[in-house]
């Protein structure tokens, strides 16, 4: 029996709806076989509160990448059981936010193959929009939601999808966030140096405590 396993990108602005939808679809199967992976989730501490620390990003994103590789291995290994669903519910503005996720199915489902499996990973990627005017509940101001829908990317062409950047291109362009400047209250890219009143070490240190900290990854030296 050919167990196809669906991948599904869940793409949006904040205070779209995105995570409501990937639980939702979760609730819904009666299976446990349903994984969600989202950078935010290594954002929230242990008392289920969400602290955004610019200074971890790249690690939370590093984080919910790994997450999700480590699905796709569960999938493979079951396949003659259960069909997985593997969410991805983070925002993906730019195709290449979410390049390296395409290209692990590709590569994974090359794998089968060689094996001489019949079992695949089909990717759906999902656009999903805030019909309702729904704020973020992780308070993202305004203005950075409006630099997020000037840069979001739409190609409806399937004869010409993206390029796929390698690796190094992705960490020296990572995504684009905004947090404000404890030092002067002004809105700063979090990928940028720093802020022109402070260093973007003491505002990630101020705005964290080490308990949070510990409590999101024990490995993580402030």
């Amino acid at each position: 029996m050919t167990m196809r396993h669906q991948v599904i990108i869940l793409r949006g602005l904040p205070g779209s709806g995105k995570s409501t939808l990937a639980d939702h679809i979760k609730r819904a199967s009666y299976m446990p076989s349903v994984h969600i992976c989202s950078a935010d989730d290594y954002m929230v501490d242990h008392n289920g509160e969400y602290h955004f620390d610019p200074k971890r990003l790249q690690d939370c994103h590093a984080s919910c990448f790994k997450q999700f590789k480590a699905a796709t291995l569960e999938a493979v290994e079951n396949s003659d059981q259960v069909e997985y669903t593997i969410i991805l519910d983070n925002t993906n503005t730019q195709y290449w936010e979410y390049a390296k996720y395409i290209e692990h199915v590709k590569a994974v489902n090359d794998l089968l193959s060689q094996l001489g499996s019949s079992n695949r990973f089909f990717v759906t990627s999902v656009i999903v929009e805030n019909s309702e005017g729904h704020s973020s509940v992780h308070g993202v101001p305004e203005n950075t939601i409006t630099a997020m829908k000037e840069r979001f990317e739409i190609n409806l062409d399937p004869d010409n999808q993206p390029n796929i950047w390698l690796e190094e291109q992705i960490e020296e362009y990572p995504p684009y966030e905004e947090d404000e400047c404890v030092g002067c209250g002004n809105l700063y890219n979090v990928n940028d140096p720093h802020c022109e009143c402070t260093d973007r070490d003491e505002q990630a240190e101020s705005l964290t405590d080490q308990e949070m900290q510990d409590s999101i990854d024990p490995d993580y030296d402030a």
